[in-house]
């Protein structure tokens, strides 16, 4: 038996005891609104991890979860009603639940199509609240307990939609695991990367995140005006990107001071040129995750800027 697996039997047992001193009340109308405030990540590299040999996170994060690509989803179940909201309250999703079931999961929710992840699917990874229980300062083993139990429950109750299709428990790993989860499910899969967990901390306590960066090469079709409301107003906001052999309009953003007045004085100048854009995952459409400028490439030429940069398990069929 593994010591993650060790630890988890032994928490549980102390499950039962612990329950009566949880917190006994209503869920409060900020966590019915999905309004749960999310905890702060501290970002590392998958050249950290090689170069450190995993030492660059601390033995205290024993977890390692695998990092979906959705939008971070708060799931809210309570008088008869199941809401999924955004990080920033929206709602994505509703529909019908039992009537006198209470509970409040967080995971990533699959909202548009995807190329790898069903649309509608949940990935749940944590359980801030569950009947008239307050989970939120418990350590996040007792949670993660609490979550599959949870899902246990969920499983004989007819939920799903066309907006929510499943729910599922996101895979966690043994910490030492993590160069075979990243060989596994990032570099082979596709996923968007790896999180670190301390299973003693209560919610709220640093993560520690571990995104796919990746770069490629875009011809440059242009430029995006910078947002009208922002002290950038009138200049440039991002470089605009395609490939050779597969239209499309990628945006690419993180430009400092001095490339937005250089681009804004001369936009022409860089029309047809090539330049390298990072992000940290890839799309179906030839964009990257959150692309960002990096450089000009006067060593690459625009036939070099084709489709088959993006991995043949992302690209389109």
């Amino acid at each position: 038996m593994s010591k993650l697996k060790a630890m988890e039997y032994e928490l549980m047992g102390k499950i039962g005891s612990e329950a009566a001193r949880l917190y006994a009340g209503r869920m409060d109308g900020r966590m019915l609104k999905g309004d749960i405030a999310r905890p702060k990540f501290r970002e590392r590299t998958y050249e950290e991890l090689q170069e450190t040999y995993g030492k660059c996170v601390p033995k205290r994060y024993r977890y390692c979860q695998i990092k979906y690509d959705g939008i971070w989803g708060c799931l809210v179940i309570n008088g008869g009603e199941w809401i999924i909201y955004s990080r920033t309250g929206k709602i994505k999703a509703r529909g019908i639940a039992p009537e006198k079931h209470t509970a409040c999961l967080l995971g990533e929710y699959i909202y548009g199509k995807h190329k790898i992840h069903p649309k509608g699917r949940f990935y749940a990874f944590d359980c801030l609240w569950r009947g008239e229980r307050d989970l939120r300062g418990r350590d996040y083993s007792t949670r993660l307990h609490h979550l599959r139990n949870e899902l246990s429950i969920l499983d004989d109750f007819e939920m799903r939609t066309e907006k929510l299709t499943g729910i599922e428990e996101i895979y966690t790993f043994d910490r030492d695991q993590w160069k075979h989860c990243w060989e596994t499910y990032i570099e082979d899969t596709g996923m968007e990367g790896l999180v670190f967990k301390d299973p003693m901390e209560a919610y709220g306590e640093e993560y520690i995140r571990v995104k796919r960066v990746c770069e490629i090469e875009y011809i440059c079709i242009g430029f995006a005006d910078a947002d009208p409301e922002s002290k950038y107003a009138g200049q440039v906001g991002s470089v605009r990107g395609s490939l050779s052999d597969h239209a499309c309009d990628v945006k690419c953003g993180g430009l400092n001071e001095k490339l937005r007045l250089k681009f804004t004085e001369s936009p022409t100048k860089y029309i047809g040129k090539v330049f390298t854009a990072k992000g940290n995952g890839w799309f179906p459409s030839g964009s990257i995750r959150h692309p960002k400028f990096k450089e000009w490439r006067e060593d690459k030429m625009i036939t070099e800027c084709t489709y088959d940069q993006i991995p043949e398990s992302i690209r389109e069929s």
